[in-house]
């Protein structure tokens, strides 16, 4: 009777602690999760910097046929309170297409990287490339 005693006292602890473990949660996903846009397929945006400091800058994007796609590409640098636009590019396209491709002389080494923000009809949505280095 007492190790039967003991077995359903050591049964209940043994329950209680499993209770107060905390198990993490979480998914890890390769893939890159976007809202539902109506308007606004798809857009990206490329940087490179090249070691006499110039930047090649490209976006491209697309919106539903016959819409009017702005974008906005900021070249972003970063500093010890976070990430400062250089230079700003404004961009119109029509027909549910649009295309930027830019140039820009880099004068201060650093990380860099693209802001692309595209709009249509009310509709929002921004990409970033990877961070780029200018040593």
């Amino acid at each position: 009777m007492k190790k039967m005693s003991k077995i359903m006292a050591l049964s209940l602890i043994l329950v209680l602690c499993i209770g107060f473990v905390q198990i993490p949660a979480h998914a890890e996903s390769n893939v890159d999760i976007q809202p539902y846009m109506e308007n606004i397929i798809s857009g990206s945006c490329t940087l490179s910097i090249y070691s006499d400091g110039e930047a090649s800058i490209s976006a491209v994007a697309d919106a539903r046929d016959g819409k009017t796609i702005r974008g906005k590409i900021k070249l972003q640098r970063r500093t010890s309170y976070g990430w400062v636009t250089v230079k700003t590019f404004r961009g119109t396209g029509y027909g549910g297409e649009l295309y930027m491709g830019e140039y820009y002389q880099l004068y201060r080494k650093g990380t860099y990287r693209l802001k692309f923000t595209l709009s249509c009809d009310g509709e929002s949505y921004s990409y970033y490339t990877r961070n780029k280095y200018y040593h």
